[in-house]
């Protein structure tokens, strides 16, 4: 792996904070952290968004990229002006846009803020927790379904390519907003190929040379070395897998051995009290009779 390219291993683990259910996550009221006079505007009302939503918002993207690195002290005052910061700057800017706005708008405009703010990190963790949103860019209906590695067949979704291609941008504290001009070019070259399905890799390969296309050239390269990171840890994993799955069926013939071993023991052990059993008896039966022909002896002796 590059030195530049530190993100590799922080990005999976940013992943598995995100998906962390909420309530194994520490939970802070970030809206706390604005000022108790506004500076500016509220949202739009048809955003139903205001500063205190936009706080919590940015204040959870915080928390979930801070857990990934461990760290402890996450309601600092430092974090929570920031949050504040960024929560007010969002408020302005969409207040004096004069127009409505959608949540995914507002969550576009947060993301925007956070660069200016030099948070590509944060910005990040914010795509993360909204890996869906609406293109804003016109493309052309999509009939081909995509072929994960699974095999599962799914519908072609241009917003999950336009967030793997931001937080590529983002990696290297680049502006994402090119991310929905490659997306959309992804999904033209699929319309052209006009294939009723196509697979991850064939995908992947397209995003490359879109990347490349647009002239975004470290992106393509980061993204590359990612796709080849990735798939050197699917080869670990897979790997991992199949030795677990061998030391548990090892595992499983052993402890098969052991339960057939004790039960012909059990068995074994089971026949040799049975034998006694019936050897005590008979030897019984025989003492009882020489008994009583001992006693007709004597009786006849007797008489």
């Amino acid at each position: 792996m590059k030195p530049e390219l530190p993100f590799f291993h922080s990005d999976i683990a940013l992943k598995n904070a995100v998906r962390t259910p909420a309530e194994a996550k520490p939970r802070f009221n970030w809206r706390e952290s604005l000022p108790t006079s506004p500076t500016g505007a509220a949202v739009p009302e048809q955003a139903n968004l205001g500063p205190a939503d936009i706080a919590d918002i940015v204040g959870g993207a915080l928390t979930d990229l801070l857990v990934s690195r461990q760290v402890a002290e996450i309601f600092t005052a430092s974090n929570r002006e920031f949050v504040a910061a960024v929560a007010c700057d969002v408020s302005l800017h969409l207040a004096h846009s004069g127009v409505q706005v959608s949540e995914m708008q507002v969550i576009q405009a947060i993301e925007e803020a956070l660069v200016r703010h030099n948070r590509h990190d944060v910005a990040k963790s914010l795509n993360f927790s909204f890996d869906s949103r609406p293109s804003l860019v016109v493309v052309p209906e999509v009939i081909t379904r995509l072929m994960r590695r699974n095999g599962q067949l799914v519908p072609w979704k241009q917003d999950k390519i336009e967030i793997a291609v931001r937080n590529a941008f983002l990696s290297l504290e680049l502006d994402g907003a090119p991310s929905e001009r490659v997306a959309a070019g992804v999904t033209r070259r699929i319309v052209d190929l006009g294939q009723s399905i196509i697979g991850i890799e064939e995908v992947q390969d397209l995003v490359q040379e879109e990347l490349m296309r647009q002239g975004h050239y470290k992106v393509a390269q980061s993204y590359i070395l990612y796709r080849a990171f990735r798939s050197r840890k699917r080869e670990e994993e897979a790997t991992l897998e199949a030795l677990a799955a061998e030391q548990r069926l090892v595992q499983e013939k052993k402890d098969s051995a052991e339960r057939e071993a004790r039960a012909r023991e059990e068995a074994a052990t089971a026949e040799r009290k049975r034998q006694e059993d019936e050897q005590s008896r008979v030897a019984a039966e025989t003492a009882k009779r020489e008994a009583d022909v001992e006693h007709r002896r004597k009786f006849n002796t007797e008489a």
